[in-house]
């Protein structure tokens, strides 16, 4: 069983007895969850501030990081007997750590820090035999994402023009989108001019090198990739965001001839291999830039001959919106169905959406858009849709839930 795979050769280290602890001791854990990974992060980052690296500052100032880990505790711990359920929330926090380069060595840290801060938050509540209990549980599903981690490694470096860890590109073309969206185009430093294999969909993680007064480095930020596999470059769109460090610093300071470093291609948001090509299968839902990842998906549905008919609402302050002239070039196959927006919250209805998108209790939806609009939509299209798929601009909120988390600004 392919959705038990991720799990099912660590399950045996788990001992009968850690099961039994976690089990009996989840309900006194979960009320402290959110003050334990609260005091986890600031403990964690202020002996570790290289691992800023991987954590978005914004995220961490307004809780959103400690919320979204807190609930992770809690999931995991209420599943501990049917780890089977979290496999693909496993599988998208495990592509999130390759996209940032998250090593093995660096598990070891988090399982410090978090006992340490379990034990001061809990106090003699965690006796020898609790605290042995939960480090198991701790090191066993750092071992399950390592090793599924170290799977995506593998296969993202032995793909045509694949590489492991982060390479030097140069900008060799920035390009404006519309008013406010520019298109980057990235190629390798060494000059190699292999063509890129990759899914559409999937994302770069892009490394500016930047340092602030809180961090020695600012967390890398992911765009999704707009060019198509196969050519000897990547590109990426990315909006200006008001106050947002990467995308300011990438439209105003970075200049053509300038190099970065950039992780391979990563990402969980992509068309389902396991559907069939019918025109009633999919729909799109998007808001602002996060019609990037629908066009390469439109790319990619025209290739396959399978893109006529496709519904598509694209939500958006402006309509002069990015990738207008060419969001899909080839006859306009999609029926993209634009709707102009007058604020983060001022979108279609959702009788006005299902409308507009078909007899959603048939098709798969792909959503992605800005946090105000994932907010709206999304705890409807899991009601009503066949099946959701959608991308998140900021971290899970729930470890069950099937989101991508990225970096918006």
């Amino acid at each position: 069983n392919k959705t038990k795979r991720v799990f099912a050769k660590e399950a045996m280290s788990l001992s009968p007895q850690t099961i039994g602890i976690i089990k009996a001791t989840a309900p006194v854990v979960a009320p402290h969850a959110s003050t334990i990974t609260q005091q986890f992060y600031k403990k964690m980052l202020g002996r570790h501030r290289e691992l800023y690296q991987f954590f978005s500052k914004t995220n961490q100032s307004q809780g959103r990081q400690p919320h979204a880990l807190a609930n992770a505790v809690i999931a995991y711990a209420s599943n501990i007997e049917h780890l089977e359920r979290l496999t693909e929330p496993v599988k998208l926090m495990a592509v999130k750590h390759c996209a940032l380069q998250v090593l093995p060595e660096h598990y070891q840290i988090v399982h410090d820090c978090l006992m340490e801060t379990i034990g001061d938050v809990l106090g003699e509540a965690v006796t020898p035999e609790i605290g042995q209990g939960w480090s198991e549980a701790v090191q066993f599903l750092a071992g399950v994402l390592i090793n599924e981690e170290q799977a995506l490694y593998q296969k993202a470096e032995n793909r045509a023009g694949g590489w492991r860890g982060w390479q030097e590109f140069v900008l060799t073309q920035k390009a404006d989108l519309n008013r406010n969206s520019k298109v980057f185009r990235w190629e390798r430093a060494s000059g190699d001019k292999t063509g890129f294999e990759f899914t559409p969909g999937e994302y770069l993680t892009l490394d500016l090198g930047l340092k602030d007064d809180v961090s020695d480095r600012v967390a890398p930020r992911h765009y999704t990739v707009c060019s198509e596999p196969g050519l000897p470059y990547l590109e990426c769109a990315v909006k200006a965001i008001p106050g947002g460090v990467y995308s300011n610093h990438l439209h105003e300071t970075l200049k053509e001839g300038d190099s970065i470093k950039i992780s391979p291609p990563f990402g969980a948001f992509v068309l389902s291999e396991a559907a069939t090509p019918t025109n009633d299968d999919f729909a799109f839902l998007s808001a602002g830039i996060g019609i990037t990842p629908m066009m390469a998906f439109g790319k990619q549905l025209h290739k396959q001959g399978r893109g006529k008919g496709i519904k598509h609402v694209h939500v958006d302050g402006s309509d002069d919106f990015p990738f207008k002239s060419d969001y899909y070039p080839h006859g306009g196959e999609l029926e993209v169905n634009f709707r102009k927006s007058n604020g983060a919250n001022d979108h279609p209805s959702m009788a006005e959406l299902h409308e507009m998108l078909g007899d959603v209790s048939k098709k798969t939806i792909y959503v992605c858009g800005p946090p105000e609009f994932m907010q709206d939509v999304v705890p409807y299209f899991q009601t009503h849709a066949k099946r959701l798929e959608y991308e998140n601009f900021g971290p899970r909120s729930q470890f069950p839930a099937k989101e991508e988390t990225r970096a918006a600004a």
